[in-house]
């Protein structure tokens, strides 16, 4: 491979990173707009879980994903808010996303597929009404990606959910009172 190609190679992993990157951003401070628009308009969503959640009818068309995640993060920060205004002790968070250790295999010169390893941490879920523990979720995103006029984007994006984790959130908040861990830097 020529000096010119293997810089052209490394920007393109550091600009697949920067993509993903940028994934957990958005998910995380809901910003659905620039969100949205790391996705190609043909884009597959159509993960097991996604596809449990709205059933079979599901064609795993980017908008109808799109619009699911916003709605369900709307619905657990609302739930949080409420729970705040309360009086409960905990801050309101509603995730935390952390993609890590990538393998990106280029399967074309303007195509590349990746596996993330993915670690999160949510509060009580809506989804678990009353349960009471902070949920901490491991697994495994398998991306697909195409080089656009704007840049990389995802032409696929699918979440392997391999275990979560319940801890109580009075021995979370415990542990990071004692630990004196911020919420914020």
């Amino acid at each position: 491979m020529a000096d010119q190609d293997i810089l052209k190679r490394l920007s393109d992993l550091e600009d697949i990173r920067q993509l993903k990157a940028r994934y957990c951003r958005y998910l995380d401070l809901r910003q659905w707009a620039e969100w949205r628009a790391l996705f190609t308009d043909d884009a597959d969503c159509s993960s097991p879980g996604v596809r449990a959640a709205l059933g079979e009818g599901f064609g795993g068309g980017v908008d109808d994903f799109v619009t699911y995640v916003k709605e369900t993060q709307d619905a657990r920060d609302q739930a949080y808010g409420r729970a705040a205004a309360s009086g409960a002790s905990a801050p309101v968070l509603t995730g935390i996303h952390h993609v890590h250790a990538p393998e990106i295999e280029f399967t074309g010169p303007d195509k590349a597929r990746a596996i993330w390893r993915l670690s999160t941490l949510h509060p009580p879920s809506v989804a678990r009404p009353g349960a009471g523990s902070v949920v901490f979720g491991y697994g495994l995103y398998y991306d697909e990606c195409r080089r656009e006029a704007q840049g990389w984007k995802f032409t696929s994006v699918k979440l392997v959910l391999l275990r979560e984790d319940e801890v109580p959130s009075e021995v979370h908040f415990r542990l990071r009172d004692e630990l004196q861990i911020p919420w914020t830097f």
